[in-house]
């Protein structure tokens, strides 16, 4: 009994001595809070953002507790407003992009959400007018397609135009083999129209941007040719295009020689000379009277052919024809045949 009141006695104590101990930290802490509100604290602004910060003043202008230096502190935050808001903004330079920003439109983007196939003609139309002012082609295109699909066959004039809009659509689309047989279509259906020029010439172009580089396949090289050498063809006063066409042409032609010259290069390497020699007579024939400027390249090709073959008459005959007809020409394969020296043993050692 007489622990347990010892114990009791000495826990009141030191929660009496905790208590003591809070009030004083408390009464410290409301006479500091006195003195912090005795000081004037710097005005504070609002910054363009929408933050704060603090403006700078002076320490003994924060002491002072006259009238006219409030007086001062009112006349200095309404000249900093007048000042602010006579600023020009750094970014003003920028300010035209939110002008040239495009809005939504809320009642076409509720189209928008409608399933393709059960939109009428008029919202297909009015859909795909908003899509482009976005540069979404490949949206508009689908719309297109869907106007196709459901429009009359009474009123060909428009169909007409939907064709050769929806070829449009793929060549600004990057689709060229799309495209290519868009403008195929047109130019089969509609002859005698006024944009048939212009559909056989991106026809053209669509099938000479999808063509594939040597010594990859070149049957849409081909049939590149094929066309622009029927646009060609036609009437001075029906190819408006006819020196963008030609430049087509020479560069098809230069696919097509790059193309047969690296078989050749396929022959020579596997020794395959009979076989190299019939395809470097096939490239003469059919490439030599369009293209005068590689007669030397074949020259030179047609001497080191001779001199994996060891004949050295025909790669002295060679060097000898670059020489005399071509003398600017600088040979890059072909070298000087000589025949290997014989070992003098005697003057080795």
């Amino acid at each position: 009994m007489y622990n347990q009141r010892n114990q009791s006695v000495y826990h009141f104590f030191q929660h009496l001595c905790i208590a003591l101990s809070l009030a004083t930290v408390t009464s410290s802490i409301a006479d500091d809070a006195m003195v912090v509100s005795e000081i004037k604290m710097p005005p504070i602004s609002r910054t363009r953002k929408g933050g704060y910060k603090k403006r700078v003043v002076p320490l003994a202008a924060t002491t002072e507790t006259t009238d006219n230096t409030s007086i001062a502190h009112n006349t200095e935050s309404n000249d900093s407003k007048n000042t602010e808001s006579s600023e020009v903004s750094p970014f003003a330079p920028y300010a035209h992009i939110k002008r040239l920003k495009k809005k939504k439109d809320p009642q076409k983007e509720r189209i928008l959400h409608k399933k393709i196939p059960s939109m009428s003609l008029a919202e297909l139309q009015e859909a795909k007018e908003y899509v482009l002012r976005f540069d979404n082609t490949e949206l508009a295109t689908q719309f297109v397609q869907q106007m196709l699909l459901i429009h009359k066959s009474d009123n060909q004039e428009e169909i007409r135009m939907l064709r050769l809009e929806l070829a449009d659509l793929y060549f600004d689309d990057g689709k060229m083999k799309q495209a290519g047989k868009e403008y195929r279509t047109y130019v089969k259906f509609y002859p005698g129209s006024k944009e048939q020029d212009t559909a056989q010439y991106k026809e053209i172009l669509s099938r000479f941007y999808s063509r594939l580089t040597p010594p990859r396949d070149q049957s849409i090289t081909h049939k590149t040719l094929a066309l622009a050498n029927v646009y060609l063809d036609k009437p001075v006063d029906q190819k408006a295009y006819e020196q963008d066409v030609q430049k087509i042409v020479k560069a098809c032609h230069q696919d097509l020689y790059d193309y047969e010259i690296d078989i050749f290069k396929q022959y020579c390497t596997r020794k395959q000379f009979t076989g190299a020699q019939t395809r470097l007579a096939a490239i003469k024939k059919e490439f030599l009277p369009i293209m005068k400027q590689i007669e030397p390249e074949l020259i030179e090709w047609e001497g080191a052919l001779a001199q994996q073959q060891g004949k050295a008459e025909i790669v002295a005959q060679s060097i000898e024809t670059l020489k005399t007809k071509f003398p600017e020409y600088a040979p890059t394969v072909l070298v000087v045949y000589q025949k290997p020296k014989k070992k003098d043993y005697v003057t080795r050692f």
